[in-house]
């Protein structure tokens, strides 16, 4: 016999709905018995808590049929009005009978909606969809004097306070999450965003973690390094280390996980790690893993077993560390151990096999990589509730500096500090430069996540150490680009100063400065490149990596010829920086030397033509890369000719830094570019992308676009709005994400909501791949990169610049016409820089 005692719940919930073996066994039983010889024609309410029991047991399938049976017999039409008794009975008995109403209302929101209120907290108990439902939304729900919403979909469970009361907390199904509202305010305006799923999607979906320094594709076999490049020429890519911290529990891996298995999947993009957990009658083991956001040189794996059953014996687990083949980017020294605060590490040194260019780079690369490894079994020791255990892997330049990252994080094991630590940078980047909708679910995700994948391959802004130079960021992040010839090898093109640059900028400009450093420390290669080709100043080349040289793959000679814009674009990024931040040191420093040298290449990259008496540009691919070695490309002629400009006016400032003594050799710069030609065709005022352009011609991308946003070039808004309307018919359905979002700025200038709203929805929705919302580069059915955060950095520019209407000018920021986008009621962007 069991007394109350026995029976009643924790205090304190440790797991959610986790009962004894014993308990569940029973409650199966009871389930099973009862059902058999419950009368089916009794009154309404019965099967409602049948219904609440089976969802607590897992079983969704007779979860689903007793919610059935809860309501269908029981609710007449035409008016819906509940009756006591089945219709399969003979008898109404009592009508309106609203005592049924109450028992299905606690299936739909205890059962599919999970809510469990206990002493002290409220219990979100592995909230689920109703069957046939892809979203649930229980909106207003009351405790301890907070009103909350919760939403339910097949990506996430939301919780968003609209009211809060006293201090509580929220936990959130077998994560063990907690929101707390009223200790910290920014709480109740921000949702928290869960992702958990029962399989994995395939590589090229699966998220990225990252801090800037260190980035890897989770459970992938790569680790990346920011600088570390290995290859020559047009082959080299980032340089693959083994994922030494690619540790999995065994029955979760996809290698190695059967179908019994009971695991869930979770990014976590508020404190930036991903989780996974499995549960079974006796243990609950959850194993978190992070590339740490202050101690950026390492990456934590946690597992922490939980005991859920009645039993006190010792549970174990198989553990796999997959750090995937042999690299051929690296000559690798033997394995040695050693050890570091009483943590013994295998330490090995790395050599790139390749260099770039030896003209640039004399040297190979060498890398420290310490790692632990992991045992083939971990232990909850017998009589023990809880343990936890940590693998950490460490890499850097620096010896020294590595050594001393997993030092300290060996220290911070105390109290859990190594991962608050963690957790409290993401918190602080979250506070200041989280973006929230309210009002659709969908797109405060796509917001969030952008956020995350952007800045996630970003250097910490508050480290431990001292960061290294930053090498650009790169359309698929820190990641990824570690196989040759795929997701553009971790290069650098325009996609950073047009793209990613832009919101950057205003919410962080230290990024900012980064990016432009990076343009600074290659300067050599962009000036002998120029001279090489013919010109004079600096030519950046399209593609770049660790040296700064031309580093395209042979694929592609034409982008190789042609693409010259992107001089112009880093220009034009230095420009946004100086007007954003009136940073003089940067021009002092950096900027001065590339407003001339890029206004030289410029001056010597035009041709006179004495029948327009206008400067031509011939030669040239735009951003649409369907057309090459055409002439007076409308964007290229444009933005070039803000590069000009902005050089004389930098000259003013920059006169003693460079000892510029003539005028007439910098005011020569303004006239080139007001006599650049720029086409435009009067009988359908609109701008034909270059010389002999046909019309009703496909493009791959925006290009002419670019003119209204970001390059905001003054036109008629007749012109512009043909521009939009001609270049969107023809613009091809599998070109890159981040096209769409200049579309939708331009449409809102001109007042054209219902016409942005469809851009908009179209600049995100097709791109983003499920589960975890990672960026792709195209739509469904086409190949592209993964993580592509070049359009996450456009679709944030059709947020912050097209929707808020933020708009930065030379002598000015102004917010011009803001709008709330489609279907949200609010829209916060924390922070502005300026």
């Amino acid at each position: 016999m069991q007394s109350l005692s026995d029976l009643q719940g924790p205090g304190r919930l440790g797991v959610p709905g986790g009962s004894s073996n014993g308990i569940r066994s029973t409650r199966q039983n009871d389930l099973a018995m009862y059902e058999n010889v419950t009368r089916p024609t009794g009154p309404a309410m019965t099967w409602a808590m049948h219904a609440i029991n089976h969802l607590d047991l897992g079983d969704h399938d007779k979860a689903a049929d007793m919610l059935a049976r809860s309501y269908r017999n029981n609710v007449m039409e035409p008016f819906f009005i509940w009756r006591e008794y089945s219709i399969e009975r003979n008898e109404t008995g009592a009508v309106n009978f609203l005592t049924g109403a109450g028992g299905f209302l606690q299936a739909i929101l205890s059962g599919y909606g999970g809510i469990r209120i206990h002493l002290d907290r409220l219990v979100l108990q592995t909230p689920s969809l109703p069957p046939g439902t892809r979203h649930f939304r229980m909106k207003g729900i009351h405790f301890l004097g907070a009103r909350l919403n919760i939403a339910i979909s097949v990506m996430s469970v939301q919780v968003e306070f609209t009211k809060c009361g006293q201090d509580l907390i929220i936990v959130i199904g077998a994560s063990q999450q907690d929101v707390i509202c009223g200790v910290h305010p920014r709480v109740c305006k921000m949702s928290v965003l869960m992702r958990q799923f029962k399989l994995l999607p395939s590589q090229d979906v699966m998220p990225t973690l990252a801090n800037g320094h260190i980035g890897f594709v989770v459970f992938e076999h790569s680790i990346l390094v920011n600088g570390l490049y290995n290859g020559f020429m047009g082959y080299s890519h980032r340089a693959r280390i083994p994922n030494y911290a690619n540790i999995q529990l065994r029955s979760c891996a996809n290698d190695t996980k059967t179908v019994t298995d009971d695991c869930l999947y979770e990014l976590n993009i508020k404190s930036g790690f991903f989780r996974t957990t499995l549960t079974s009658n006796t243990i609950t083991a959850e194993h978190r893993i992070y590339a740490h956001r202050f101690l950026n040189r390492v990456i934590v794996n946690e597992f922490r077993l939980t005991r859920t059953g009645a039993s006190t014996e010792a549970v174990s687990l198989e553990l796999v560390q997959l750090p995937g083949e042999p690299t051929v980017d690296f000559t690798f020294s033997s394995a040695t151990p050693e050890t570091i605060n009483g943590l013994t590490f295998q330490r090995i040194l790395g050599e790139t096999n390749d260099r770039e260019d030896s003209n640039y780079q004399k040297d190979l690369r060498i890398i420290h990589v310490f790692y632990t490894v992991a045992p083939g079994q971990i232990t909850l020791p017998e009589g023990q509730n809880e343990i936890t255990y940590r693998y950490l892997t460490g890499i850097d330049f620096d010896l020294t500096v590595v050594r001393k990252d997993l030092s300290d994080a060996i220290q911070f094991y105390v109290n859990d500090e190594i991962y608050l630590s963690h957790e409290a940078a993401w918190q602080t980047f979250w506070n200041n430069y989280g973006i929230t909708v309210e009002g659709d679910d969908n797109l405060a995700k796509s917001i969030h996540t952008s956020l995350f994948f952007l800045s996630s391959s970003l250097p910490s802004l508050i480290s431990n150490q001292e960061n290294t130079d930053f090498y650009g960021l790169a359309p698929a992040g820190l990641g990824r680009g570690g196989i040759m010839l795929q997701e553009y090898q971790g290069h650098s093109f325009w996609d950073t100063e047009i793209w990613m640059q832009p919101p950057l900028l205003l919410l962080e400009p230290k990024w900012s400065r980064d990016l432009l450093h990076y343009r600074h420390i290659t300067r050599e290669a962009a000036q002998n490149h120029a001279k090489e080709t013919g010109w004079k100043g600096r030519r950046y080349p399209w593609e770049t990596a660790y040296t700064g040289r031309e580093v395209t793959p042979p694929c592609c000679p034409e982008v190789v010829l042609y693409q010259h814009h992107i001089t112009a674009d880093i220009v034009f990024a230095a420009r946004s920086h100086f007007f954003a931040t009136h940073d003089m040191d940067y021009m002092r420093q950096e900027g001065c030397q590339l407003a001339v040298e890029s206004a030289e290449f410029w001056e010597s990259r035009v041709k006179w033509n004495e029948g327009s008496q206008r400067y031509d540009i011939h030669g040239v691919m735009g951003p649409d890369e369907d057309h090459h070695n055409v002439t007076n490309n409308v964007y290229t002629n444009v933005i070039a000719g803000y590069n000009l400009y902005f050089s004389e006016f930098a000259s003013c400032i920059c006169r003693k830094v460079l000892n510029l003594q003539e005028y007439e050799v910098v005011e020569k710069w303004s006239q080139i570019a007001r006599q650049l030609t720029l086409l435009h065709d009067s009988e359908h005022d609109y701008h034909p992308q270059f010389e002999g352009y046909e019309r009703g011609t496909a493009i791959k991308q925006a290009d002419v676009v670019l003119l209204g946003f970001p390059l905001q070039y003054p036109m008629d808004e007749t012109t512009k709005k043909n521009n939009l309307h001609y270049y969107s018919e023809v613009t091809r359905e599998d070109g890159p994400a981040m096209t769409w979002s200049m579309h939708v700025v331009g449409h809102l200038d001109i007042q054209e909501v219902n016409e942005a709203a469809q851009n908009f929805k179209r600049s995100y929705d097709n791109y983003i791949r499920r589960p975890f919302m990672v960026w792709s580069e195209v739509t469904e059915g086409f190949v592209g990169a993964g993580n592509f955060i070049t359009g996450a950095g456009g679709f944030l520019q059709g947020v912050i610049n097209g929707y808020a209407g933020v708009r930065l000018h030379q002598d000015s920021m102004t917010i011009e016409h803001p709008r709330l986008p489609p279907g949200v009621t609010s829209l916060t962007i924390n922070r502005i820089s300026y």
